[in-house]
């Protein structure tokens, strides 16, 4: 009941204000960031939730009133951050691993209607194992019945590439900073990533070599030696036919 009287009150609000500080995804999404920076002793974790206006009112408004307080803040954090956390699976070759979290923040604006978009910003470190090569997969399960942006980057630093990355390097979003108008009208859907973190410097591409075309082939032509037989047995036959009337005639 309680979503229900938000819905509305969003819907209202919305109609009457209009959308001048309208989310660019629109005001049901939840947006998924997460970049991963990683050398051979620990991979940097920055994950970002970009919740618009419905979804801020629907998960983190106690009193239907419009308004988040920094109380209410307080109680959405304590209630839904582990679990949060928690749907951020990762494994280190085949290992489960665990980040260590180290620091959060809940941050609103001003949105469409009078109401509030709010960023989560989870901050971490994963540590990698003392091995020379470390192959890294990443799951997000949050807030799949969600539609927004998924976007996830992974860069190495100095000293390190990554080998057989499922996911790029450009950050498209500036960690969901900014939406290209070009870019949200086929908004990336990542939420699984896999990579290979080995040291040194990344081997050159060699582009693939095209295959050459076939010769042409010349027809094929009878071998003179053929002919010659072929033109043998036909001048016997006519000889002897032309004998065998000569007989009869007589």
């Amino acid at each position: 009941m309680r979503n229900l009287c938000s819905l509305i009150t969003c819907a209202l609000l919305c109609h009457v204000v209009g959308a001048v500080n309208a989310h660019p995804l629109d005001n049901i999404t939840i947006s998924h960031y997460l970049k991963l920076t990683a050398n051979g002793v620990r991979i940097r974790v920055v994950y970002l939730l970009d919740f618009a206006e419905i979804p801020v009112m629907e998960e983190m408004e106690q009193i239907v009133d419009g308004v988040i307080t920094p109380e209410e803040q307080q109680m959405f954090l304590k209630s839904n951050l582990s679990k949060i956390q928690k749907k951020l699976v990762f494994q280190i070759n085949g290992v489960a691993a665990h980040p260590s979290w180290q620091k959060h923040t809940l941050t609103l604006k001003a949105g469409e209607g009078g109401m509030s978009v709010g960023l989560l910003r989870i901050e971490g470190v994963l540590f990698l194992p003392k091995e020379k090569v470390s192959v890294v997969t990443y799951r997000d399960s949050n807030y799949p019945e969600r539609a927004g942006w998924r976007e996830i980057v992974a860069i190495p630093e100095k000293g390190y590439y990554l080998a057989d990355s499922s996911v790029g390097s450009v950050d498209r979003s500036h960690e969901l900073a900014q939406y290209s108008p070009k870019d949200t009208a086929a908004a990336p859907q990542d939420v699984e990533a896999h990579f290979t973190l080995r040291s040194g410097v990344a081997p050159p591409v060699t582009p693939k070599k095209q295959a050459e075309p076939p010769a042409p082939t010349e027809p094929k032509r009878g071998t003179p030696l053929l002919g010659i037989v072929i033109s043998a047995a036909v001048a016997l036959g006519f000889g002897a036919w032309l004998i065998g009337r000569r007989g009869a005639s007589r």
